[in-house]
């Protein structure tokens, strides 16, 4: 792998359980972490009108 990045995969919908891979240049480390709360934040674009979403999960 080159260059800098992050994988997150969703592991268990029960567990809240997500693999979470960082890797720059040659350095990979993996994480599993359960997350317990999540803000989301999102735009939506119709026409020339932008909505934001913010969401608690």
């Amino acid at each position: 792998m080159s260059g800098t990045g992050i994988r997150v995969e969703y592991l268990s919908s029960a567990s809240g359980l997500f693999l979470v891979s960082i890797f720059s240049g040659r350095r990979k480390s993996i994480e599993c972490l359960q997350v317990v709360e999540v803000d989301v934040e999102f735009d939506t674009r119709q026409d020339t009108r932008v909505r934001n979403h913010r969401q608690r999960m």
